[in-house]
């Protein structure tokens, strides 16, 4: 890191700038406090505030606050999908199950390019529901209703249908 001495323009106050990049013009920001150019920009409504604790404007998102914000809870959220917690269900016990014995049904070879693993071959197997998850609730452990895809023909099946 590069450091450069450099003379405050309010004191004459020499003092180091540490980081290279910014373009500091004074040696604190007490220093900028007490200038002519601060206190104008405080009359035409600035962002800064005087003191140790800087806000950066009067307005805090919720988010800051650790408050969820009310028009993102519930069925107002875009990700909200009828109460289910689809990533809940893909971490069960019955989900693993199930596309364990899809696995095994097709051999752990991949359904549409035949790629499996082995002979110093790594391949990254997905079970992929035929009749989609959401639409169909019922069908969603039912072994007949998946299929063993690698990553790469599981993402082409689903940009087939603009997902």
């Amino acid at each position: 890191m590069l450091k450069r001495n450099k003379v405050c323009i309010h004191c004459g106050k020499e003092y180091v700038n540490k980081n290279y990049r910014k373009t500091r013009k004074y040696c604190s920001l007490k220093c900028y406090y007490t200038t002519d150019a601060y206190k104008e920009r405080q009359s035409k409504g600035g962002k800064y505030r005087l003191g140790k604790t800087h806000t950066w404007g009067d307005k805090i998102s919720q988010a800051k606050l650790g408050k969820p914000r009310s028009d993102m809870l519930g069925s107002k959220n875009p990700w909200w999908r009828g109460g289910v917690k689809v990533y809940r269900c893909l971490t069960s016990l019955k989900y693993k199950i199930w596309r364990r014995k899809v696995f095994k049904r097709d051999n752990y070879t991949c359904q549409h390019c035949g790629a499996c693993n082995g002979n110093g071959k790594t391949v990254e197997l997905n079970a992929h529901h035929i009749l989609p998850w959401k639409l169909y609730p019922k069908k969603r452990y039912v072994i007949s209703n998946g299929l063993t895809l690698c990553r790469k023909c599981h993402l082409k099946v689903h940009s087939k249908y603009g997902r």
